[in-house]
């Protein structure tokens, strides 16, 4: 077996879920991988009561063009980022 992609991700708040450690192999040229780790991330989220997936971007980050929008500026110069699960 080999591995292709990978997403980490917990609750943190009643309604907020966080993702990390996104990872996909190179060969996913037009992000299938990525976008089914994401639509889990959001099926997780819906399970557990969430009402968004969240993470810390920096400047350029692979989270912004998969639709999550940046929020506040962190003092360590990266960004919040939200992305809304939808029912």
């Amino acid at each position: 077996n080999i591995i292709i992609g990978a997403l980490g991700g917990h609750r943190t708040t009643n309604v907020l879920y966080r993702v990390r450690g996104l990872f996909v192999d190179k060969i996913d040229d037009e992000n299938i991988i990525v976008n089914s780790l994401i639509n889990a991330a959001v099926i997780q989220a819906k399970n557990e009561g969430c009402r968004h997936l969240w993470n810390i971007i920096s400047e350029e980050n692979k989270f912004e063009r998969l639709g999550f929008e940046k929020t506040e500026q962190r003092k360590d110069g990266r960004y919040y980022s939200i992305y809304p699960v939808t029912s």
